[in-house]
């Protein structure tokens, strides 16, 4: 498996679990929408259910992290954090705190993590107006 990929799979659900739980709709968008993205597919999956997110040292991890990713890499993680967070419904405290803490640690400027909330937030938006009016 690609080093990268384990590491980003890693990062997200110590995202994702910052408020002690990793709920079965964000398992599901790690698995439907984040892992569709890779070449790893199901072998990851497993592993990543298994990893243990709760003892892994947040500033030493997301510190190793960052000196694998371009600019780019760094902007997408972000963005993807905040969909897997966010999928479940409730984006919480604890997870907004780490986001902003990794985007600290990848010295990405907080005006750029406001507008990938924005964009989340506007592609939710939009989402939900398209299930209302087409009832799917």
């Amino acid at each position: 498996m690609d080093e990268k990929s384990i590491l980003l799979g890693k990062g997200l659900m110590m995202i994702a679990g910052a408020d002690h739980e990793i709920t079965p709709p964000e398992l599901a968008w790690l698995e439907d929408s984040w892992l569709c993205s890779t070449e790893e597919g199901s072998d990851l999956y497993d592993l990543l259910i298994r990893f243990n997110y709760r003892e892994e040292h947040f500033e030493e991890f997301f510190s190793i992290l960052k000196d694998k990713l371009s600019e780019e890499e760094k902007k997408r993680f972000l963005y993807d954090s905040i969909k897997m967070s966010s999928a479940d419904i409730i984006y919480s405290d604890e997870e907004k705190s780490s986001v902003k803490e990794v985007t600290e640690i990848f010295e990405v400027p907080k005006e750029t993590l406001a507008m990938i909330e924005s964009l989340v937030e506007m592609e939710t938006a939009v989402s939900i107006t398209r299930r209302a009016i087409l009832n799917d």
